[in-house]
């Protein structure tokens, strides 16, 4: 009963509020040879060496998860509600001020709670769960591994977010920027966000339709990081990183981040429960 209710409650709100249904582009896997992934150009430890991956097809969310998003996850749930650092508050208007708040990518947001969101959003529309969660012996909730072949709601792999990123399988050319040559164009960065972040899908989309793929906020990957992954792994089918580790993986720079050093293969690190910073989000899925 409680499971119905909580499902009616989630409809409910599609319709009442006009919480819009998730957009999932469908992202086409690469060729038998995989393509290239790292930048040895970069002068980065952990963005060498190239090498060439694999990618089977599966389906992203052309934006991140936006404050609206998140936030009924948290009332549903009681999960704490992110702050979203003030940058909602422009106006002395509340309304104004949630409804800002609304369009916003969400921030402040572990790696722990994107996955479980992914799970809670996964329940929602009665697809199978892809994490496994459970308490541990301090009867705490802890990531224990995944369910591999199950349809629900997930983070991309760092593969997969590099391919969809350069525009996936496309027809060339592509370009320096997911989505054009010109990063202002397609991305909120230091030059242009008024140092904070803004509504999700304001910006160009890449070659896929994939919006803020570069800035605006930083998107957490499924992957543990390891600093010489690459080295030791070499060429790889739909490689999901080390087995084990400490921090995870996240991708495509902020609103804040400096013009100069934006690229695709840049990787950045953090424990998965630690929200320092304002690291977010978008659901990726199975084929």
């Amino acid at each position: 009963m409680k499971n119905y209710l909580s499902t009616l409650i989630f409809i409910l709100f599609f319709v009442v509020s006009g919480y819009a249904q998730i957009d999932m582009i469908q992202v086409d896997g690469t060729s038998a040879d995989g393509y290239t992934m790292g930048n040895i150009n970069a002068g980065v430890q952990d963005e060498g060496k190239e090498h060439r991956v694999v990618v089977d097809a599966f389906q992203i969310a052309s934006k991140e998860v936006t404050f609206q998003e998140f936030d009924l996850f948290c009332n549903m749930t009681s999960y704490p509600k992110p702050s979203d650092q003030g940058f909602s508050d422009i106006t002395g208007d509340d309304k104004k001020n949630a409804q800002l708040r609304d369009s916003l990518p969400v921030i402040n947001v572990t790696w722990m709670g994107a996955v479980m969101y992914c799970n809670w959003l996964s329940k929602q529309y009665d697809y199978k769960q892809y994490y496994i969660i459970e308490l541990d012996t301090s009867g705490v909730l802890a990531f224990k591994g995944i369910n591999p072949d199950n349809d629900g709601f997930r983070l991309p792999t760092e593969a997969e977010w590099e391919w969809m990123a350069k525009g996936g399988a496309t027809p060339p050319p592509h370009f320096s920027y997911a989505g054009s040559n010109n990063l202002e164009e397609v991305a909120w960065v230091q030059s242009n966000s008024k140092a904070k972040t803004q509504p999700v899908g304001t910006k160009k989309p890449n070659e896929l339709q994939i919006y803020d793929l570069l800035g605006n906020a930083p998107e957490w990957c499924y992957d543990y990081y390891g600093a010489t992954y690459y080295t030791a792994q070499g060429n790889g089918n739909n490689p999901k990183g080390p087995s084990s580790g400490i921090a995870r993986v996240y991708r495509g720079g902020s609103f804040n981040s400096p013009t100069a050093g934006f690229r695709y293969t840049k990787r950045y690190k953090l424990s998965q429960t630690e929200s320092i910073g304002p690291i977010g989000f978008r659901v990726a899925r199975n084929k």
